[in-house]
């Protein structure tokens, strides 16, 4: 099993990956990956906080 540390960056580069290439102006796209973004950041918190 990964790292959860490493398995967000990992994440989140991935997720820069795939959105760099295509610029999209589509605001509705651009704010559901965000919440996406946020969705990880706080499940990562979440369980760091039970671990430690």
């Amino acid at each position: 099993m990964m790292n959860p540390l490493s398995y967000t960056l990992h994440t989140l580069n991935a997720q820069q990956l795939l959105v760099e290439p295509e610029i999209r102006p589509t605001t509705a796209h651009k704010s559901h990956n965000r919440m996406g973004l946020y969705l990880v950041i706080f499940v990562v918190g979440v369980v760091l906080g039970l671990l430690y």
